[in-house]
């Protein structure tokens, strides 16, 4: 039990650490988004128009590229982000909780599995809005690069863009919501365990 307190106290250290600066990018992002607002221009001119497709890099002249199409994928990608760290927060200090009773060697307190229950679900709605907000980004970005009209010419007959729903974040749901069940049983051992002695 001394060994998964150490480890507890350590993984809190982490944990307190990255939820410092996931909690500093909370406010700095939407603040930058506003500043973009209102200087944008000064800002954005000076930057590059590029697009990221797997293994190739785009790089789009200045004149193609329509300043507020530019400024509103760059102020929704920093708001999204804000957005996912207020998960990343929460998911953070529930994990602190969880924590808690592991830092006095006591893994199997009661409401550890009622907590992991919760991470469970932060996970479940997080890894949603997260995998929507991609698949709107992906959408948005095939629409305002009109990506169809760069690729077709004479070599190339058709363009076609396939959007998928990331659902990844099901399996880390389904492996939480385990786990509760798993340290719910551990707990009911251990209260059957105080009752006897």
């Amino acid at each position: 039990m001394e060994k998964i307190g150490k480890i507890a106290k350590n993984l809190d250290l982490i944990a307190r650490v990255v939820y410092t600066v996931c909690s500093v990018f909370v406010w700095v992002l939407p603040i930058t988004a506003v500043l973009l607002l209102i200087f944008g221009e000064q800002v954005i001119a000076d930057g590059t128009y590029t697009v990221t497709l797997g293994m190739l890099t785009l790089e789009f002249a200045e004149e193609y590229m329509p300043f507020e199409a530019v400024k509103f994928r760059v102020i929704a990608g920093l708001l999204s982000v804000a957005v996912l760290l207020v998960f990343v927060c929460w998911f953070i200090r529930v994990i602190q909780s969880v924590l808690e009773p592991m830092k006095e060697g006591k893994p199997f307190e009661s409401a550890v599995s009622d907590k992991l229950k919760k991470l469970s679900f932060i996970t479940l709605i997080g890894g949603g809005v997260l995998s929507v907000a991609k698949l709107v980004g992906e959408v948005v970005l095939c629409k305002m690069y009109d990506l169809e009209s760069i690729f077709l010419n004479e070599n190339i007959i058709s363009c076609t863009a396939e959007f998928n729903l990331d659902m990844t974040f099901l399996l880390a749901f389904g492996v939480l919501y385990l786990l509760s069940y798993i340290f719910r049983y551990g707990e009911e051992l251990q209260k059957q365990s105080d009752e006897t002695l």
